[in-house]
């Protein structure tokens, strides 16, 4: 045989010579017939001079299977006078089951597109099903099979042509397997990244911070444990250890500020208890103090105000002892004099210019 010749385990076939149909054990199927008719189109379309009343005769001349030449010779004058087409419906009938070209038919309309068959697979399988029904009254047109295509998708196919507008609208099939087959395509290029995305390991996520979400973005999420507890105080001894028998001291809540001049021109006030309180004055202190340019509120002498006017405010009862102040005793012309007494108390006392003893003493600081 030349390159040009094919041979089957059925048929033996050139394309300028008679296609031959060998013996066989094996029945014949719907293919068989259709590779046989394939082989006798191109037989006779190389042989021009062929008249078509000579086509059937002379392909039998390669009936060498005895089955075919005994049904060929059974009614030879009647097979003879028919047309290619018509012979070739006659063969198929009389070797092939009953009904096949219908249960074919069947097959095909009830068969969808699985979940891992790609679609132009799909289609593929289906339209050459097809081709065994060429010439027969089950042949799908292409119509029928767009129709039964756009139908037949699997779930996540169909969906994403439901949302595709030129697919939807398509009504030529060749046009409409580039169109879903495209779409395919396309999903399956965005599923395997986010296949990748997924499956990514934690070295392999990108540090570029524009590529990558800043945590501010996010929520913030809840905690599902119960916070830690505080631990306990402590504090530095001189030794280096710490103690926890001693508390540290809570931090110090942070100051207003001023300016320098408002520094300057805000008087400096004696801190004290708020809940501590001097004594009362008595007659006398207060005739002392009105003789003295004394003040009412801050016991000093010689200071020349009121006390509405007072901008030193009222001592500090911690350290009150009398009406006794360095700078006070010192503007006045007879300072009196501080005397300590027994229990950490103190009088104030004084003498006038006059020949008068000790005139009169102050209570208790």
């Amino acid at each position: 045989m030349t390159s040009s010749t094919g041979m089957t385990s059925r048929f033996e076939y050139s394309s300028s010579h008679i296609p031959i149909i060998k013996p066989c054990c094996d029945p014949f199927t719907p293919c068989d017939f259709t590779e046989y008719e394939f082989m006798a189109r191109t037989y006779i379309q190389s042989n021009e001079n062929l008249v078509p009343s000579r086509h059937v005769p002379s392909l039998s001349l390669g009936f060498k299977d005895p089955l075919v030449r005994d049904w060929f010779m059974a009614d030879m004058s009647h097979l003879c006078s028919l047309t290619l087409t018509d012979f070739l419906s006659e063969l198929r009938t009389a070797f092939l089951p009953r009904d096949w070209d219908r249960k074919i038919r069947d097959s095909i309309l009830a068969t969808y597109q699985s979940v891992d068959e790609p679609v132009i697979v799909w289609i593929s399988r289906l339209r050459s099903k097809n081709t065994l029904l060429r010439n027969t009254v089950h042949h799908l047109s292409n119509e029928e099979l767009l129709a039964h295509f756009k139908s037949h998708l699997n779930n996540h196919l169909s969906s994403i042509h439901r949302r595709d507008t030129d697919a939807t609208r398509e009504d030529d099939l060749m046009q409409w397997i580039l169109l879903i087959r495209c779409l395919e395509e396309t999903a399956d290029d965005v599923d395997s990244v986010s296949d990748v995305t997924a499956t990514t390991p934690v070295s392999a996520i990108p540090t570029d911070p524009r590529l990558r979400k800043r945590d501010s973005d996010f929520p913030p999420k809840r905690s599902t444990t119960t916070p830690p507890l505080p631990p306990s105080p402590i504090s530095r001894i001189d030794d280096g250890s710490k103690s926890p028998s001693i508390p540290s001291h809570p931090p110090l809540s942070p100051r207003p500020l001023i300016s320098r001049a408002q520094a300057h021109s805000l008087p400096e006030r004696p801190k004290f208890d708020s809940y501590a309180s001097i004594p009362s004055l008595t007659n006398e202190q207060r005739h002392y103090l009105r003789g003295r340019q004394g003040c009412f509120r801050c016991r000093r002498i010689g200071v020349r105000h009121a006390g509405g006017e007072c901008p030193h405010g009222e001592p500090n009862p911690a350290n009150y002892r009398g009406i006794m102040l360095p700078d006070g005793l010192g503007l006045a012309r007879d300072a009196p004099r501080h005397h300590h007494l027994e229990g950490g108390s103190s009088m104030l006392e004084y003498r006038e210019d006059s020949h008068d003893d000790r005139r009169s003493k102050f209570g208790r600081g």
